[in-house]
């Protein structure tokens, strides 16, 4: 827990927030990943930024980890298009952790408002709808081509994390259209 204080304090530097500023909060998939569960910061989070007067935060749940091209490409018992379901169940247990606690602090701390973005859905839902086919003329929905690989990354859907050169692997693809990809790199939506 002391490293998530150091590492939560980080994030605020100053003694006193202003009131009418929006912070916006997201706990990183990486970290879901990592510790195999639910990530548990955001109470912490919300907490310090309270404390240091903040009173608007927004909170952005994850995405469904189980389409991150990296994961995919790690899933070596997924069939056609390596959706890792595992990876997606860890993502919504951490979503309704965060409701959780974003409602009780909403009943600790007077004053406290938050908006809770469900990002988990909107994703899924742009990467289930990408391509919809009516009267056998494909429709792209919103500009995007593809959703299951990354612009940019090298391997099986892109997935190996060397975007820019600045891993040990230093090779990398880019795609030519960045705006017709859901997924900029292996972890990132565009």
């Amino acid at each position: 827990m002391d490293k998530e204080k150091v590492r939560v304090s980080e994030i605020v530097k100053l003694s006193v927030l202003p009131r009418a500023v929006l912070f916006l909060a997201a706990s990183g998939a990486k970290e879901v990943i990592k510790q195999g569960g639910v990530a548990k910061p955001t109470d912490l989070m919300g907490k310090i930024l309270y404390k240091k007067r903040a009173r608007n935060l927004g909170f952005l749940s994850l995405s469904p980890l189980g389409c991150l091209p990296t994961l995919r490409a790690q899933n070596q018992e997924a069939g056609n298009g390596g959706y890792f379901e595992a990876a997606s169940g860890l993502a919504l247990a951490h979503n309704n952790a965060l409701s959780s606690i974003l409602t009780s602090l909403d009943h600790i701390l007077k004053g406290f408002k938050y908006f809770h973005s469900n990002f988990y859905d909107w994703l899924q839902d742009r990467i289930k709808t990408l391509q919809i086919m009516t009267n056998s003329i494909l429709i792209f929905v919103e500009g995007f081509k593809e959703g299951i690989n990354a612009c940019c990354g090298i391997g099986r859907y892109e997935g190996i994390f060397t975007c820019g050169g600045t891993k040990k692997v230093k090779e990398y693809d880019l795609c030519d259209n960045s705006g017709e990809y859901v997924w900029w790199d292996s972890f990132h939506p565009t």
